[in-house]
């Protein structure tokens, strides 16, 4: 009785070990732009004002690994809300050409990410602080080559991201 339970122990043990295995094998497409993905994750939280593709890529706001990020990425799409007076609301989708760049890549989203939290609390603080709980909600996230980042409300964040997700999962 005793050896039967630890085979069953033992079974029990290998299979969780298994199914982990199994679900973090999830394939994910390569073969998607950042603007079909956004068009997505923009269906997914829309708003009033809508978003504006921000067209400038200002080297001063991503600080001096700028040009590391736009020569490891192969396309990128950044939008603001169209209503940036107002609206903190900011996210992007960066499509990493070498995989092995990506978390290197994913520091430099990182730290634009947080100075934008920083520069944004101060600034908030004074004139619109029903915008603060955005900063508190910013994320930046891979999955495969592509490199997403937001600044919106949590019920924003949380829809943003499981529609970035599905648009990468492969039928």
């Amino acid at each position: 009785m005793k050896h039967l339970r630890r085979i069953l122990i033992l079974s029990l043990a290998v299979l969780t070990v298994l199914s982990l295995f199994s679900a973090c094998g999830e394939k994910l497409r390569d073969d998607l732009t950042s603007e079909q993905i956004m068009e997505k994750v923009l269906a997914a939280i829309p708003t009033e004002k809508g978003y504006i593709k921000e067209e400038s890529f200002l080297e001063s706001d991503w600080g001096e690994n700028a040009q590391t990020l736009l020569d490891g990425v192969s396309d990128r799409h950044i939008v603001i809300s169209g209503d940036s007076a107002n609206n903190v609301d900011e996210v992007g989708i960066f499509h990493v050409k070498d995989s092995a760049k990506t978390e290197e890549l994913k520091a430099i989203v990182q730290a634009y990410v947080d100075g934008r939290v920083l520069r944004f609390r101060d600034l908030l603080a004074g004139y619109n602080p029903q915008e603060l709980p955005k900063l508190d909600e910013a994320k930046v996230e891979v999955r495969g080559n592509y490199i997403y980042y937001s600044i919106l409300s949590e019920y924003a964040t949380a829809k943003a991201l499981t529609a970035f997700e599905n648009a990468l999962k492969a039928d």
